[in-house]
């Protein structure tokens, strides 16, 4: 892939992955409703600070780890397999409308362990999530090997799109909750996951190829 499809593709993976309510996110309306829109940026300072040192460790290594052609293989049938496994639980549910941007059952747990400093606490849930080390020692260390062919470039490209996608959507809930207007209505927000979860297979149907093709070339 050139600089820019692995920019634009990493926005876009990182986009999806970024919309699906979790913990992060319930954190960030709950401290957006308490602090502000700047409440959604501050947490992802912690978030990309995490992710950040994650990326560090996986390129400090990476070229001797992924240099047999076997290993990045299976890394790319791995990262593919959570890929479709995430693209095809994020259409269902979307379609069966589990997902809601609705506070109204927040535990008051949550609300007052987001009263502390906000970027720790951006950090301290990014690391709380299983599916977020998961999603790195598969898919995200097979995305940062296929970056490589371009160097630092490359890299500096897949981090850039990547947090770019996660502070944009982070901002975007925060600014919504704090105006309090619905921009983005239930409705809306089931079809655009709906297109992410379809954009995450295709990308899985990528790597699962891009495995098979090299373990037998």
């Amino acid at each position: 892939m050139s600089l820019s499809a692995i920019l634009i593709a990493a926005f876009f993976v990182g986009l999806s992955g970024a919309m699906v309510p979790g913990p992060l996110l319930t954190v960030a309306i709950v401290q957006s409703a308490q602090k502000g829109w700047i409440a959604g940026p501050l947490l992802m300072i912690g978030h990309s600070l995490l992710e950040l040192l994650v990326i560090a460790g996986l390129f400090l290594g990476l070229d001797q780890l992924v240099s047999g052609r076997i290993f990045g293989s299976v890394l790319s049938l791995a990262g593919g397999g959570v890929l479709f496994w995430m693209g095809y639980v994020i259409i269902k549910d979307a379609m069966a409308g589990k997902f809601s941007l609705r506070v109204d059952n927040v535990s008051p747990v949550i609300r007052q362990r987001g009263s502390g400093a906000l970027i720790t606490l951006g950090i301290v849930v990014t690391a709380a999530n299983p599916y977020w080390m998961l999603w790195w020692v598969t898919f995200g260390a097979s995305f940062l090997q296929k970056s490589l062919i371009h160097g630092n470039a490359g890299v500096l490209a897949f981090f850039s799109g990547h947090i770019l996608a996660d502070f944009g959507w982070y901002t975007l809930v925060s600014v919504m909750v704090v105006m309090g207007q619905k921009f983005l209505d239930s409705k809306v927000y089931q079809y655009i996951l709906i297109l992410s979860g379809v954009f995450l297979i295709f990308m899985a149907l990528y790597f699962i190829y891009s495995g098979i093709y090299n373990m037998n070339w």
